[in-house]
């Protein structure tokens, strides 16, 4: 039961962190680039730390979510 606890704990904390726009890059496979124009949209909340963009993941999940509930409508809605 104590790893559980921890486990959970270690999960939260790591879903904390921030994250670089390249990394966010890399998990919504596409370029720096492209993150930014998610940013001035609103789509993508971050935080901006001197002349840098930081993500929390949390953030980042949460946008992968909306958009694959997004796709699944579009997608049903084309092929119906």
């Amino acid at each position: 039961m104590h790893r559980e606890a921890e486990r959970g704990v270690g999960h939260k904390l790591m879903r904390s962190f921030l994250l670089r726009s390249k990394d966010v890059a890399h998990i919504l496979d596409c370029s720096p680039d492209d993150v930014y124009p998610l940013i001035r949209r609103g789509e993508l909340p971050a935080i901006r730390k001197g002349r840098v963009w930081r993500f929390r993941l949390r953030d980042v999940e949460a946008y992968l979510r909306r958009r694959a509930r997004r796709h699944r409508w579009v997608y049903h809605i084309e092929h119906t």
